[in-house]
């Protein structure tokens, strides 16, 4: 008896399960022992020789995305044209720049530059059309070329370029050309910026728009001429806020020029200028919150102008604002500033531009020279010419020494007691402090100096009315002012 097979059927069904891909962002090494430099990715040697460049141009070729880590200092050569997605890490290393020629990448985004401190530079760090660039930590002292570039390289494949971020600060000393230059970039951030001795501007901002900066210090960038320590140009805007401006000694503290609109500087602090303290010029909607204008060495602190014929095309400068601005020469004999802020009325096309609660005292050579406004629609309210009392803000501020005074420190407590009598609480840990009581002309009534912390009673002479003073209080690091109502 033969025996019959069992024969199967059915439906094999095959299950695919789809494993999720892995990836790891590598890391490259860079070291030097005595004279040679090695590269390592992953623990492999992928170089070794005597030049630092070509250690890290090896690293970008060979690790595509991730860290290359610069572990030495050493002497730059030729350029280095970073891949996408790729951060430098020079860990402050001091890099010697005398044959380098520089960063530069086209349409690469992702790219990330870390505590680069270049000295002797000679080359500039030019990026186009490179989003997500993002600078941490940057010291460059050049001897020439140029500073920084980032545009959306617009001379040749324009694209939008957007998120340009600067954390921890960089600083720009020597360029020949402009500190740090964007054109057309949609979304900046700067923590820091801070330029010296730079031959044309320390910071400008070119046809961008969406940026916050939180501090611009610029000092002699450049030393004369019409750029500027911080300049806004060829229809920048708009979404400009401005935490801190400073300049001393520049051409222009600040330029808004070409059709540039909606910057907003919450605090300036300008001086030593040799053109222009500030020039608003074929611009709209720059406002100016507060800060002091004072002892430039040109014609005109503030100038808001309108010229058909600029170069970078031109609006009707209007619907500006100057706001809580102290604004000042006190030379003397040898001031320089004719005018405090001078408006022109340019055929009608500047105009509607507004003053507001500044201190223009001694602002220009006559009161009639500290505020000229000659523009349709313009006008100024809570103004002080020369002549005029201080202008206190609701605080009991004098406007303009925000930078110096700390209005809201508690160590302070003035209070008043009858017949002119003072009792002046304050809690400072230096042996001398200093109190002394101005009239609102700013002019010092009364000074007492305290050896101790605690309370202490102040009594006003007879020569001192009732009425409304400041009162300051320095203890050699702080200056701090309160309002003082003296009832007698």
């Amino acid at each position: 008896m033969i025996a019959k097979k069992k024969v199967y059927s059915g439906i094999l069904t095959l299950c695919i399960v789809a494993i999720p891909m892995i990836t790891y962002s590598q890391t490259a090494e860079i070291t030097k022992s005595g004279s040679t430099w090695t590269t390592q990715i992953g623990g492999r040697s992928v170089y070794s020789g005597t030049r630092l460049g070509d250690a890290i141009r090896k690293a970008v070729s060979d690790l595509g995305s991730g860290t290359i880590n610069i572990r030495n200092s050493g002497d730059l050569d030729g350029t280095i044209t970073p891949r996408a997605n790729q951060t430098f890490d020079f860990h402050e290393n001091e890099m010697n720049g005398s044959g380098f020629s520089g960063f530069s990448a086209k349409h690469t985004n992702g790219i990330t530059i870390r505590n680069f401190h270049l000295k002797n530079g000679k080359a500039s760090m030019s990026f186009h059309g490179c989003s997500n660039l993002h600078f941490h930590n940057t010291v460059l002292l050049l001897n020439s070329g140029n500073g920084v570039r980032v545009d959306n390289d617009k001379y040749s494949r324009p694209a939008r370029t957007t998120n340009l971020k600067v954390t921890g600060g960089i600083r720009i000393e020597g360029a020949r050309g402009h500190a740090f230059e964007t054109y057309h970039i949609e979304g900046i951030e700067i923590d820091r910026f801070i330029a010296r001795n730079n031959a044309y501007c320390g910071l400008i901002l070119n046809g961008s728009s969406n940026a916050k900066i939180g501090y611009i210090n610029s000092y002699r960038s450049p030393a004369s001429g019409g750029y500027a320590g911080f300049r806004t140009a060829n229809s920048n805007g708009p979404n400009i806020v401005v935490d801190t401006l400073i300049t001393v000694e520049c051409g222009r503290g600040y330029f808004s020029v070409s059709k540039s609109r909606g910057t907003t500087i919450k605090y300036v602090n300008i001086s030593g200028s040799t053109s222009h303290g500030m020039l608003i010029q074929n611009a709209s909607d720059v406002h100016i919150l507060g800060g002091v204008v004072w002892n430039n060495n040109c014609a005109e602190a503030i100038r808001f102008s309108t010229d058909p014929n600029s170069s970078g095309g031109y609006m009707d400068c209007k619907n500006n604002s100057i706001e809580n601005v102290r604004i000042f020469d006190n030379r003397g004999a040898n001031r320089k500033q004719t005018y405090g802020i001078r408006e022109t009325s340019d055929g009608g096309r500047t105009g509607q531009n507004f003053i507001v609660n500044c201190d223009l005292r001694d602002a220009g050579s006559s009161k009639r020279n500290d505020l000229i406004l000659e523009g349709s629609g313009s006008r100024a309210t809570g103004t002080a010419l020369t002549g005029d009392p201080a202008i206190l803000d609701n605080e009991g501020r004098i406007i303009g020494a925000t930078s110096v005074f700390k209005h809201n420190d508690t160590r302070v407590k003035p209070e008043v007691i009858l017949n002119g009598r003072t009792l002046i609480t304050t809690g400072f840990h230096g042996e001398n402090v200093n109190v002394q009581l101005y009239d609102l002309k700013g002019n010092m009534i009364q000074k007492e100096t305290f050896h101790s912390n605690g309370s202490h009673l102040i009594s006003f002479g007879s020569m001192v009315p009732k009425g409304t003073f400041v009162l300051k209080v320095n203890d050699g690091t702080d200056i701090i002012s309160r309002k003082l109502n003296i009832v007698k």
